[in-house]
């Protein structure tokens, strides 16, 4: 299995334990989505989106080294039940993925680093209501270069 492909599947794994039951306040993890482009319905919710973006090299060793960095930005996007709309629902779905995230920044092995990149939350341009939010986070990671990623 290629490495990005193994360090998704870790996070997506991650985010599964967020439950109420596993000392978080929301129960994101019941619906872990990667990559979905269909709508989610109301009955998956509260849910997660996982997608991985873009992808970039990073700082090199000196000289011709076999090895390389690679930066991966991956975007959660954080979907709430309507009677859940609040901002303080935002805010938990949040940091229960950070928390998540946070307790293992390598991902077993798999990563090098993950950073926190940014969050935000979402509002329905026409209500002006809480509709979600959205959690960026950078993985580096390294491979031999040329091979698969």
């Amino acid at each position: 299995m290629e490495k990005r492909q193994a360090i998704i599947d870790a996070l997506i794994a991650r985010l599964q334990t967020i439950r109420i039951t596993n000392g978080y306040y929301t129960e994101l993890g019941a619906n872990v989505f990667a990559y979905r482009t269909t709508p989610i319905q109301d009955d998956e919710l509260p849910a997660a989106n996982v997608t991985d973006g873009d992808e970039s090299k990073g700082d090199q060793f000196t000289g011709n080294s076999p090895v390389l960095n690679r930066i991966l930005d991956v975007s959660i996007d954080i979907l709430l039940k309507e009677g859940d709309m609040s901002i303080n629902a935002a805010r938990r779905g949040i940091i229960d993925c950070e928390k998540a995230i946070g307790s293992d920044i390598y991902f077993g092995g798999l990563a090098f680093y993950t950073d926190f990149i940014s969050s935000n939350i979402v509002l329905d341009q026409k209500t002006n209501v809480v509709a979600g939010a959205k959690l960026m986070i950078r993985v580096t990671y390294r491979t031999t270069k040329w091979a698969e990623s």
